[in-house]
């Protein structure tokens, strides 16, 4: 069973992407800052993160370079609607593994979800 954590501050977004993602028999966590987002990660290393770029606080580009430091293997889904290409190339540049904009398509978002879980179990299997 996939572990997910995503981390937004916005709540219902949080909420909506719990529910969806626990209707696919995922374990979902939520934060809503990028601080709070970090101990859950550390507490209970999920396989992948859907993480908002732009959050209070601490944003999604420093939340992203902690969580890589912390497992490189957490597959990092970048959400927002941020898409200027200088974001897209830091996120790139600290580990992202896929970046995908709001507002969201749930089949697309669905699919990489899944093959970023399956590639995780494979790279924890052969380590």
């Amino acid at each position: 069973m996939a572990k997910l954590v995503v981390i937004d501050d916005d709540k219902d977004t949080c909420e909506y992407l719990k529910e969806f993602f626990e209707q696919r028999k995922c374990v979902v966590l939520t934060a809503n800052s990028g601080a709070d987002g970090l101990l859950i990660i550390k507490a209970q290393k999920p396989d992948v993160v859907l993480l908002d770029v732009k959050m209070e606080g601490m944003s999604g580009l420093e939340t992203l370079k902690e969580i890589k430091n912390f497992d490189p293997a957490i597959k990092v889904i970048m959400v927002t609607v941020a898409s200027d290409q200088e974001t897209r190339e830091k996120a790139t540049e600290f580990g992202a593994d896929d970046f995908i904009k709001k507002p969201l398509n749930t089949g697309y978002l669905e699919g990489t979800v899944s093959l970023k879980v399956s590639k995780f179990s494979k790279e924890r299997r052969k380590s």
